[in-house]
């Protein structure tokens, strides 16, 4: 039985109050931003890190995790990648579907802020590298359940293609709320793995479902086949 094992077996016979409970997971907590030096509650830090050990857990060179509110995300040395963008997300497990959908994996987004800025828009054309996780809340909260890798130029260009795009529709729909006079919407832009999936070719793209690499065709083949099961509450 592993360390963690123990431990869980150890927390699993416990009975605390809610105090106790809300105390043990600020000292984890506590302990788990002292050891990676980051605080891991704070702007999804935690789903950062996790995303970043699955992908060295599969890969065969080293992703960078690059803590922090700003500032690229991740860096790939061995890639020559200075400039990593990571986005993750979640998804509610509906109650009568078990299993990973087609709406789910195109609908994982990345949002990116202050579009209206110039340095802001040319900084999202910057990144050599984009990361997209899914998290269920259903399941579990520390490991992605998929996440979308790319680092070739091609793939990289396909997906600053897309940001160009929603950046000049984004920048075009505010300049006509303001001419009339209605309420300026929120200045970022979405962008979803359905906006890119059906362009970016196999050999540009890493997809992991449950932290096994997987091909694209054959992961969507899953998807239709609906044999991308979801068990409640597991860890794979």
């Amino acid at each position: 039985m592993s360390q963690v094992e123990q431990i869980m077996e150890h927390i699993n016979n416990l009975s605390l109050s809610d105090e106790e409970y809300l105390s043990l997971w600020g000292c984890i907590t506590l302990k788990l931003n002292e050891v990676y030096g980051c605080n891991m509650i704070d702007n999804y830090a935690y789903r950062e890190k996790s995303t970043v050990s699955t992908l060295n857990s599969i890969l065969n060179y080293l992703v960078k995790h690059l803590p922090g509110r700003s500032g690229p995300d991740y860096e790939i040395p061995e890639l020559g990648i200075e400039k990593g963008e990571l986005k993750t997300n979640t998804f509610v497990l509906k109650k009568t579907i078990s299993y990973f959908r087609l709406k789910d994996f195109e609908s994982i987004t990345g949002e990116f802020d202050k579009q209206l800025d110039d340095l802001r828009r040319e900084e999202c054309l910057e990144y050599n590298s984009f990361t997209f996780s899914s998290y269920c809340h259903n399941w579990s909260f520390v490991d992605p359940l998929a996440v979308i890798h790319i680092t070739t130029k091609n793939g990289v260009e396909i997906i600053r293609e897309v940001i160009k795009k929603k950046q000049k529709e984004k920048i075009k729909l505010i300049q006509k709320q303001k001419e009339l006079g209605k309420k300026v919407s929120r200045d970022s832009i979405l962008v979803k793995v359905g906006d890119f999936i059906n362009d970016i070719p196999d050999e540009d793209i890493i997809i992991l479902w449950k932290k096994r690499r997987i091909k694209k065709e054959e992961f969507l083949s899953m998807i239709i086949k609906k044999e991308t099961i979801i068990e409640e509450g597991g860890l794979y």
